[in-house]
């Protein structure tokens, strides 16, 4: 069993979102230089398909063609990658929750959904779906993009009052290589068009159907199409035959022919671009309420008790593996990293104090011994080789005696011997040290 938060390339797995069919997804983060953070999502397809070429072609395509999305309304991506052979996608982090949950919150409390809401919710989504529909290349070339998965599930709400489109999975492009196979349906029954369900070529009039059935059950509280088995609602889609009189007589008439037209079954009645859809979308908010705006649908959203995921603290997270490419991560040393961590900064330099300390102080000491020997060798006198005359008695001649200075007799008892003898002063330059002894 995985234990969170763990390493996962250069980023941190904090918690598992979801899992499909294809792919699981996970909350995560990701590190930079000098304190950067960032809470992303990955997206990793799941360990039996890791081998399989043709779903490793389809998350890469999915990656290639909406990266080259750059629109408030679809979710971004950022990386590709793969880590131990399992491939990921990183994305956006989308601080909410999606459609499908909010929907089921509101049938919960037994409340239905507001008008305006759903209103909003459905032109934003128009204004992604139209964004990816008219996209062009690099060549100036149409891409030709088509989610062919548009559900409650995969649009996106934010607590900000952002609505956003995710997985392009098998959206289907002029360029992309990997094309769904032949009479291979793929994406959510209940929300496919009528010609997709026929395994027909699909134009974005296809998305604006899917959006019209999420729209109609936003309104309605009701399933659009339903059935006991995947067999019947694909019978009963093929064969759809919603006009506005099928449509719920509470709702304004301006709802209702809207609804009508985005469920047409025939092609030529049904809008012919989701911006027309959200032309009509945004006349009719105005009537119902004019100005709405993100901080509306952010007040709404915050009516409803749905648990955020807690965000792990930094100095919780453990020590990546080596060969990460993460640049810094607070409290530790990447192998990799070229930005040393905190701790490493405070031990190198308690190791250079001592070092230069030791230094200091050792050459000091040396110092003060060479220093004091060589002054004290300055101090002593110069010896000379030649011998010294041996000293002569003064009493032994006569000429000494007479040649001695006349001095006072000494007192009795004079015990001058006994005491010691006194310093003489140095001599001074001109006098004869023989004639002034005392």
């Amino acid at each position: 069993m995985e234990t969170y938060p763990h390493p996962f390339g250069k980023y941190f797995l904090l918690e598992k979102i979801a899992i499909g069919g294809m792919a699981e997804i996970y909350k995560a983060k990701t590190f930079g230089s000098d304190g950067f953070e960032k809470i992303v999502v990955i997206k990793k397809i799941l360990s039996h398909w890791a081998n399989d070429p043709d779903f490793v072609r389809m998350l890469i395509d999915e990656a290639k063609l909406s990266v080259q999305l750059n629109h408030s309304n679809i979710v971004a991506i950022l990386d590709l990658g793969s880590v131990d052979k399992d491939y990921f996608i990183a994305m956006e982090f989308i601080e909410g929750f999606d459609l499908k949950t909010l929907m089921q919150q509101v049938l919960e409390k037994g409340k239905n959904f507001p008008l305006d809401v759903a209103c909003y919710i459905a032109l934003q989504a128009a204004a992604g779906m139209d964004y990816a529909h008219k996209k062009m290349g690099v060549d100036g070339n149409p891409l030709g993009i088509i989610h062919r998965d548009i559900s409650p599930h995969n649009i996106l709400l934010s607590y900000t009052g952002d609505v956003k489109i995710t997985d392009f999975g098998i959206a289907k492009a002029t360029l992309k290589k990997s094309f769904t196979s032949t009479g291979m349906l793929r994406g959510k029954f209940s929300y496919m068009s009528p010609e997709q369900v026929r395994g027909e070529n699909l134009s974005s009039q296809s998305d604006v159907f899917s959006l019209g059935i999420v729209l109609y059950e936003m309104l309605t509280g009701q399933k659009c199409f339903d059935g006991d088995t995947e067999l019947s609602i694909i019978d009963k889609i093929r064969n759809a035959q919603i006009k506005i009189e099928n449509i719920p007589s509470h709702l304004p008439d301006s709802l209702r022919t809207i609804l009508s037209k985005a469920l047409a079954a025939d092609l030529s009645a049904r809008y012919a671009s989701a911006d027309l859809f959200q032309t009509d979308l945004a006349q009719s908010l105005s009537h119902i309420h004019p100005g709405f705006l993100p901080k509306d649908l952010s007040f709404f959203l915050q009516n409803f008790k749905i648990e955020k995921p807690k965000i792990v603290p930094s100095e919780k997270i453990s020590k990546p593996p080596e060969g990460t490419s993460i640049s810094y991560i607070p409290g530790f040393k990447s192998v990799t990293s070229s930005h040393p961590s905190k701790k490493s900064f405070s031990g190198l330099w308690i190791f250079l104090f001592i070092f230069f300390a030791g230094i200091l102080v050792g050459g000091f000491l040396i110092g003060k011994k060479i220093i004091q020997s060589r002054f004290s060798a300055s101090l002593k006198p110069t010896v000379t080789s030649s011998p010294l005359p041996a000293p002569t008695k003064p009493e032994s001649t006569p000429a000494a005696i007479q040649s001695r200075p006349r001095s006072r007799p000494l007192p009795e008892n004079d015990h001058s011997q006994d005491q010691p003898l006194r310093q003489i002063p140095p001599p001074k330059e001109g006098l004869d040290t023989l004639t002034h002894g005392w």
